[in-house]
């Protein structure tokens, strides 16, 4: 910004995109660094206030959600775009947010789990990393297990053993649930809410849990719900007026509670590596040992396997290797981010292969320095030849 070019930071929630905000505008204050907010919940006039701002130059520095994808959303002088929780993000989004700036804006994307298709891009060099390797100050080790819905008694009655010692549960399941949850009459058995856990909306898994945990105050967080009935439900549950907080992924990301010692995910089966482990990030975040139970009577093959291996290991990037392995590389020429590559003579889902890359790589690299080229460049035939691809992918630095 001090240069004259304009950051944009693309969060994909909105609750994450204000908690940016909140934070850039006390620390860059001091600095006469505008800083705007721009997502779907702001007024009309508001947005195109923003906007302005945005297109003038008058903004600094850009904050937002998907509102910054929006055709009317313009820059005056794009310089750097930064995608934080970038595996929430298709390739084609990111690129449609680039694409804003003159020339080629640099591109940052921070992620706990990076996604195969990155893996791919960081073994054949098109991105550069940095590993932030040590936990932040404060933070607690996090113990993860595996269980089946058979040992949900045991559970609950852990979850209201954290409760009574004022820490809070997060209960995680698959989807919303469609059906108006005042029609379908639940169960006053605490059985049928052991039975049927995982099964029901965010709405009757709440109402199961409230039988399953009658001494219990139980909240409930999903993104149909609107924006300021959401954020009263997290501030309850952040204050301890709530001891469990029922919802969807839409507590994967921006939720800071140091409270919360508990993740409970039911039918974890259905998640992908990425997301259950930013599930489990959101414990352990205060004094507190973190816990997180992935629930699952699944006998797929993949499903078991993506659960044992979020159970062996915390390191992200081990299981971004391990989701490689799962569920293929992508394709780094083109935007599928999971499944098998075009390429047939090697597939980084084998550890072997991606050993070759490694190796490969650092051949390419001491080519490129024994011909003194800029790293950016390629050897002329190399070029010739990749002159048919499409310039988009051709990722050079400046």
């Amino acid at each position: 910004a001090g240069s004259g070019w304009q950051p944009a930071l693309l969060a994909p929630t909105e609750l994450l995109a204000r908690q940016h905000a909140a934070t850039a505008q006390r620390l860059l204050a001091p600095l006469n660094v505008g800083v705007e907010l721009l997502v779907g919940s702001l007024s009309a006039p508001e947005r195109r206030r923003v906007r302005a701002a945005a297109e003038s130059g008058a903004a600094s520095l850009l904050i937002g959600t998907h509102a910054l994808f929006a055709e009317a959303t313009q820059f005056s002088a794009l310089g750097l775009v930064v995608v934080d929780e970038q595996h929430r993000f298709g390739v084609e989004e990111r690129s449609q947010l680039t694409a804003k700036g003159e020339g080629e804006p640099h591109l940052l994307l921070m992620t706990a789990t990076p996604i195969p298709r990155t893996i791919a891009q960081l073994l054949y060099a098109d991105v550069a990393s940095s590993e932030l390797r040590a936990l932040p100050a404060g933070r607690q080790p996090i113990r993860t297990a595996i269980r089946r819905s058979s040992d949900l008694e045991k559970l609950w009655a852990f979850v209201g053993a954290e409760a009574a010692a004022g820490r809070g549960t997060f209960v995680v399941v698959p989807r919303i649930g469609d059906e108006d949850p005042g029609e379908e009459p639940i169960g006053e058995l605490v059985g049928e809410a052991l039975e049927r856990a995982g099964e029901a909306g965010v709405e009757e898994e709440a109402k199961l849990l409230a039988v399953a945990l009658p001494k219990l105050r139980i909240g409930v967080v999903h993104g149909r719900q609107r924006a300021e009935l959401r954020a009263q439900n997290m501030a309850a549950f952040a204050t301890g007026e709530l001891d469990v907080l029922v919802g969807t992924t839409v507590v994967e990301v921006g939720v800071d509670v140091p409270r919360a010692s508990v993740m409970v995910v039911l039918s974890a089966d259905r998640f992908g590596l990425a997301t259950l482990h930013q599930l489990r990030g959101r414990v352990g975040r205060g004094g507190s040992e973190g816990w997180c139970v992935l629930v699952s009577d699944s006998e797929d093959e993949v499903a078991a396997a993506r659960l044992q291996a979020i159970e062996s290991t915390r390191d992200g990037f081990l299981l971004a290797e391990r989701d490689v392995e799962l569920r293929g590389e992508g394709d780094v020429l083109g935007t599928e981010q999971s499944g098998l590559p075009p390429l047939r003579i090697a597939a980084l889902s084998r550890a072997e292969d991606r050993a070759l890359a490694v190796l490969a790589r650092a051949d390419a690299e001491e080519l490129l320095d024994s011909i003194g080229r800029p790293r950016a460049a390629a050897p002329p035939p190399i070029e010739s030849y990749l002159r048919g691809w499409p310039t988009d992918i051709l990722v050079g630095t400046k």
